[in-house]
C-alpha cells in the first residue's frame, strides 16, 4: 500500500543528527507489520504533530478512496464514496476533517472511524452501497458488502466476475454506468486524474489480474496510463485537471494560527489534457484479418466467456463436433430464474456466491453426510432459491435419514437430474415432534456452513425455541407437529418475501418470530389447542359408544336367531301383532316401561303356548320366565 503515514521518533533527536522513526500503526496502517526508517532532524522538526493526531490517523487517508457517511440532499444520512485529497486537524476539538472529492466537488467531512472505510479502487468504482441509508445498512454490513464484492470481482475463493450486474445484483443498490467518470489521485505527481469506471475495472481485472482482454486491449504501467499514448499531443490545449488542495497531514498541529498555508497544485498548462486519461483515439491498427479468422476469433471469445461463467466443461466440449453432447448434458442441469439467483446471492456467503447454481447444488449433494438429510436434486434446487412455503419446500424435507433409508430412496430416485423435470417430492406425513426438531437442527448446521450469519442465527433461534416447546405443556401430537412445521415454513418463506422487497431491516428480525409470545405463534398455539380439544371430545364419545355396544358375558341376547316359519305361524297374536318371544323368555324384553323397540310385536301372556314355540324359547332364549310357566 502506498500513502501517508505517521511515525514516532525513538530516542533523543539532536540538531544535525538522524533519528530512527517507527511506524505508527493507525487507521490505514493498523494491520501493517512493524517497520522503521532513519530520518534527519531537519526533516522531522517541521513535520511534527501531536500524539492525538497521529493516533487518530485521519491524515493516513489522503490519496486514498473511502466510503463514508454524509447528509444527502434530502436531509437523510447516506453512504457516499469519494477521493480524499486533503485533511486538517482541529487541535481544540481533537478532531480530524477530511477534504473529499465527490464526483468533482470537494467537501469537508468530519472524520469518524466508526463510519469511514478505506476501500480498494475496484470497490470504489462499483460503489455497491452508494446512496443507501445508514439506518438501513449499518457500517458492519457495509464492510461485509465491500468484502463480498472485492472477493467476487478478484476471484478470491472462486471464479472472478467482471459483469457488474452479477457483482451488484444482491447488494440492493443501483447499477452503475461504466462510462461515468471518477476522480483518482496520482500520488507520484499529486494530480487528480479523472478516469472512467470502465477503465478502472478493466485495469484491475485484466491488467492486475493478469487476464486476457477479449478485444486484445492493452494497458499502461499504471492505472493512469493508456498504452500507445504519445506525450505532447495537443500541447497547446489548456489542462482540464482538477486543483488539489493539500494539507498533507505532516504540518505542525501545535499552533493552528501559525500552521503553514495550504499548498495549491495545478497541472501544467503545457501538457496534454491527459489528466482525463480517457482514450480518445484508437490504438494502432492491427493487421487485417480474413473473414474466417475473425469468425473463429469471435467463437474463441465466446468460448472463453462461457468457460469464465460456467467453469465446468473443457474447451473441447464446446467445439461443434461435441455440441449435441453438451446440449444433452445441459438438460439435466439446474438453470435458476433471475429472482432465485438474487435471493440465493443475498443469503449465502461470498465463498458460495461465486459458484454457479449447478455447482452449488452438487456440492451440497456430495457432502450430504455433513448435514444428514436426503439430498434429492429437487430439494437442493428448491434450497438454492429458498423456496420454502408456497413454492413447496418444507422443513420436513430436511429430516435426518439413516444410511439404509438413503440407499432405498436412491434406488427410487434419479439423483443426477437437477432440472425441473425432476419434481419436488412431497414432505413426509405423520411426523413426530422429535423428527421435526432434528430437521431444524440439520438446516441450522447447513446454514452455518453455507449461509450468512443472519440466516444461521434464525435457524439457531428456531432450534432453541423447539427445545423449549418440548418441555412445555403444548401438545406434541402428529397433528400439532404438522401445524408447527407449517408455521416454521411460513417464517422461512419471509426471507424470500423481504429480500425481494429489499427490506433488509425486517430480514434481521425474522429470528425474533421464534418466541411463544409472537403473534404468529400465538395463533398457531390456539389452533393446536382447539384441535386437540376437539380430538379429545371425539375420542371420549367414541369410547362411550364402544362401551355401550360391548356384549355382556354369557349373554345370548346379542345372538340373532331366525324364527322358523312353523314357530312364527304358531305364535299367538293380539290386534294383528305377534307375541314377542323374548318377553316370554327368562331374558325378558329390553324395552322401557313395557314398550318394545319393535312396533309390529306386542307383550301379553297367552292362554295357551304351543309346544314348538315353548321349545324354541327354551333352546334360544334361556327358557320361559317364572311367571310364564
Amino acid at each position: 500500500m502506498v500513502g501517508f503515514a505517521y511515525g514516532k521518533a525513538e530516542g533523543p533527536v539532536t540538531r544535525g543528527g538522524n533519528a530512527k522513526v517507527k511506524l505508527v500503526r493507525s487507521r490505514r496502517w493498523m494491520e501493517e507489520e512493524a517497520e522503521s526508517v532513519e530520518l534527519s532532524f531537519d526533516e522531522l522538526f517541521p513535520r511534527s504533530v501531536s500524539a492525538e493526531e497521529a493516533l487518530d490517523g485521519a491524515g493516513t487517508f489522503v490519496g486514498g478512496v473511502i466510503c463514508t457517511s454524509r447528509v444527502g440532499a434530502e436531509g437523510t444520512r447516506v453512504w457516499e464514496y469519494g477521493l480524499v485529497v486533503g485533511y486538517r486537524w482541529e487541535k481544540n476539538q481533537k478532531q480530524g476533517w477530511l477534504d473529499v472529492n465527490v464526483r468533482g466537488s470537494v467537501v469537508s467531512i468530519v472524520y469518524s472511524a466508526s463510519c469511514t472505510q478505506d476501500i480498494a479502487v475496484e470497490v470504489y468504482a462499483l460503489q455497491p452501497c452508494y446512496g443507501r441509508s445508514t439506518s438501513l445498512v449499518m457500517f458492519e454490513e457495509v464492510k461485509q458488502m465491500h468484502e463480498h464484492v472485492y472477493k467476487l470481482f478478484n476471484g478470491v475463493d472462486g471464479a472472478a466476475v467482471r459483469d457488474i450486474k452479477v457483482l451488484l445484483s444482491d447488494m440492493g443498490g443501483r447499477l452503475i454506468d461504466e462510462s461515468d467518470i471518477l476522480p483518482l489521485l496520482d500520488i507520484t505527481s499529486f494530480e487528480v486524474v479523472e478516469v472512467s469506471i470502465e477503465h478502472i475495472l478493466d485495469y484491475v481485472y485484466y491488467k492486475e489480474g493478469e487476464r486476457f482482454h477479449p478485444s486484445g486491449k492493452k494497458f499502461g504501467d499504471t492505472i493512469f496510463d493508456i498504452a500507445g499514448d504519445q506525450a505532447g499531443t495537443d500541447a497547446g490545449s489548456g489542462s482540464r485537471g482538477t486543483e488539489v488542495v493539500l494539507s498533507d497531514g505532516l504540518s505542525d498541529s501545535g499552533d493552528g494560527d501559525n500552521a503553514p498555508s495550504a499548498t495549491v497544485r495545478r497541472p501544467s498548462v503545457t501538457t496534454q489534457s491527459d489528466t482525463k486519461r480517457r482514450r480518445l483515439n484508437a490504438p494502432d491498427a492491427a493487421p487485417a484479418k480474413t473473414t474466417t479468422e475473425i469468425s473463429q476469433l469471435e467463437q474463441d471469445v465466446d468460448t472463453l466467456i462461457s468457460l469464465q461463467r460456467r467453469g465446468l466443461e473443457p474447451i473441447s466440449a464446446l467445439r461443434p463436433g461435441n455440441r449435441q453432447e453438451t446440449v444433452s448434458s445441459d438438460k439435466n442441469q439446474f438453470n435458476p430464474t433471475g429472482m432465485q439467483s438474487s435471493i440465493h446471492l443475498a443469503l449465502v456467503t461470498s465463498k458460495y456466491a461465486t459458484m454457479t447454481a449447478h455447482q452449488f447444488v452438487e456440492i451440497v449433494q456430495i457432502y450430504w453426510r455433513k448435514f444428514g438429510f436426503f439430498p434429492h436434486p429437487a430439494v437442493l434446487r428448491a434450497l438454492f432459491g429458498w423456496d420454502f412455503g408456497m413454492r413447496g419446500l418444507s422443513i420436513l424435507h430436511f429430516i435426518r435419514v439413516m444410511e439404509q433409508e438413503k440407499r432405498d430412496r436412491v434406488r427410487r430416485s434419479d439423483m443426477s437430474i437437477f432440472s425441473r423435470k425432476n419434481n419436488l417430492p412431497m414432505p413426509p406425513k405423520n411426523v413426530e415432534f422429535s423428527e421435526l426438531m432434528g430437521a431444524v437442527e440439520v438446516l441450522c448446521t447447513l446454514t452455518q456452513q453455507l449461509y450468512k450469519p443472519v440466516v444461521h442465527e434464525t435457524l439457531a433461534a428456531a432450534t432453541q425455541f423447539l427445545r423449549e416447546l418440548r418441555v412445555s405443556e403444548i401438545p406434541t401430537s402428529q397433528v400439532a407437529t404438522a401445524e408447527i412445521a407449517a408455521w416454521i415454513d411460513d417464517r422461512l418463506e419471509l426471507f424470500r418475501v423481504l429480500i425481494a422487497g429489499k427490506d433488509w431491516t425486517e430480514v434481521a428480525k425474522i429470528k425474533s418470530h421464534f418466541s411463544a409470545a409472537h403473534e404468529s405463534f400465538v395463533r398457531v398455539h390456539q389452533l393446536i389447542l382447539r384441535r386437540d380439544l376437539i380430538a379429545s371430545i371425539r375420542e371420549a364419545r367414541a369410547g362411550t359408544t364402544r362401551h355401550d355396544q360391548r356384549p355382556r358375558e354369557n349373554s345370548h341376547s346379542e345372538k340373532r336367531v331366525a324364527i322358523p316359519a312353523d314357530v312364527r305361524n304358531a305364535l299367538p297374536k293380539q290386534a294383528n301383532k305377534e307375541l314377542y318371544l323374548r318377553f316370554l323368555s327368562a331374558q325378558g324384553c329390553r324395552g322401557k316401561n313395557g314398550n318394545c323397540f319393535i312396533k309390529k310385536i306386542c307383550h301379553f301372556k297367552p292362554a295357551v303356548l304351543p309346544d314348538n314355540v315353548r321349545d324354541f324359547i327354551t333352546s334360544n332364549h334361556g327358557g320361559l320366565s317364572e311367571n310364564m310357566q
